[in-house]
């Protein structure tokens, strides 16, 4: 976040909602300098459902699971984003999304896209597709990012990549 506000034209004047689902970094949004950014932390990973999850990291990043595994073993609080989207926001807001959420885009945005007047919330959308190409970390491609971004903006979202 605090390397997105200074890149985004006047980005310290927007109202900002932090998900942060890794529990062991929400120490990072206590800082003074978030809490004047008119910063909102919000202690759970965004996804397709409500309720709870398990966060894992490793070298290649970090992912979600509905279910405590060998690679899903921090507990962690889940939010259904297109229901919060729908709870907070208004058709009339301006609303940019950062979305890094570690190779859960490929079921997060699908499951925007089958709700478009949700998804049309959102006017702009920055997101760092996790693909094999990139990230080492497959099993998706670098084309199916492309072929998201692509079905973004055809649902009208203003849809740029993120590293």
């Amino acid at each position: 976040m605090q390397m997105f506000w200074p890149r985004y034209p006047h980005g310290e004047a927007f109202a900002t909602f932090a998900f942060e689902g890794d529990p062991s970094r929400a120490a990072a949004w206590q800082y003074p300098r978030v809490v004047a950014l008119n910063a909102t932390f919000v202690p759970a990973a965004v996804s397709t459902f409500d309720g709870d999850g398990h966060f894992g990291a490793s070298g290649l990043g970090a992912s979600l699971g509905a279910t405590a595994d060998k690679a899903h073993q921090q507990p962690t609080r889940v939010i259904d984003f297109a229901r919060w989207l729908e709870d907070k926001v208004r058709h009339d807001d301006w609303v940019v999304c950062k979305l890094d959420v570690e190779k859960s885009e490929f079921e997060l945005i699908p499951h925007l896209l089958r709700r478009p007047s949700t998804l049309r919330l959102i006017d702009e959308l920055f997101i760092e597709c996790h693909h094999k190409e990139t990230w080492s970390n497959g099993p998706h491609r670098r084309s199916e990012c492309v072929q998201m971004a692509r079905n973004l903006q055809a649902a009208g979202v203003w849809t740029h990549e993120w590293f």
